[in-house]
């Protein structure tokens, strides 16, 4: 029976874990909430598991409303960012193997299940992070591109963060690589304070001809797929910079 429930339940931990790659990665889950207030009943059900067993977590888990997402039927997203396959698989399999914790996690799932559903999961791997890295950034502008040639995309935004006008940039920014559960090759996530520092900073940066490098340099390697602005709503588990160190 306890190999049974040890199963069980690694496979409903999965929602929040990423085993593709070595290094740092993500694994996002969009839900779907279909009553506003059920999503205060989502913190505080992931509240209470970080507070017990989920505080072993060497994971950063942040939870999304999606603001400005198109056709996605998500309202929100789950994002569980991890150090490493080997931290997160043993993380997993410590609750797996315990009947307590079990029974912790099935206490959340009892909260999530009837208020929420899944409506896709993605999995990705963090190329690189630049700008100041941070816990405090909580509007994030994600760009979804296939490109030809990731390697290009990773010198033409290396090349662009380096440059004079960028050296002004406010936030943060990540680029992952897409591993399974979408058509996009890459994402640029884009971490500010405010949508006020964002617009900001956009009106900034807007003509000046490093950007327009930057923009000639991706357009030449990749096809843009749109953007997506979403808000956290809250954040649990270790710090971000802690978790993407290598």
């Amino acid at each position: 029976m306890k190999k049974l429930l040890g199963s069980i339940a690694l496979s409903l931990l999965f929602v929040f874990s990423f085993s593709a790659q070595a290094g740092p990665g993500t694994h996002i889950n969009g839900i779907a909430v279909d009553n506003p207030a059920d999503g205060m009943k989502i913190v505080e059900a992931f509240n209470t598991w970080m507070e017990g067993a989920g505080k072993k977590s060497k994971n950063r888990i942040l939870l999304l409303q999606n603001v400005a997402d198109g056709g996605n039927p998500a309202t929100h997203s789950f994002v569980s960012i991890h150090p490493s396959m080997a931290a997160n698989e043993a993380f997993n399999q410590s609750i797996g193997d315990d009947e307590a914790k079990l029974a912790e996690w099935f206490k959340f799932l009892e909260v999530v299940v009837p208020v929420s559903r899944i409506t896709s999961t993605t999995r990705t791997a963090h190329i690189k992070a630049w700008g100041d890295v941070n816990n405090d950034d909580k509007v994030w502008l994600v760009h979804s591109m296939t490109a030809t040639d990731g390697r290009s995309v990773y010198r033409a935004l290396d090349a662009w963060m380096s440059s004079d006008t960028a050296k002004k940039f406010p936030g943060q920014m990540h680029l992952f690589a897409g591993v399974a559960g979408s058509q996009v090759s890459h994402t640029i996530a884009l971490g500010y304070e405010s949508e006020a520092e964002m617009e900001k900073w956009g009106d900034m940066s807007r003509g000046s001809a490093d950007l327009a490098h930057l923009l000639s340099s991706l357009q030449s390697v990749t096809e843009y797929h749109g953007a997506s602005l979403s808000r956290e709503v809250a954040a649990w588990g270790a710090d971000l910079e802690d978790v993407l160190k290598r």
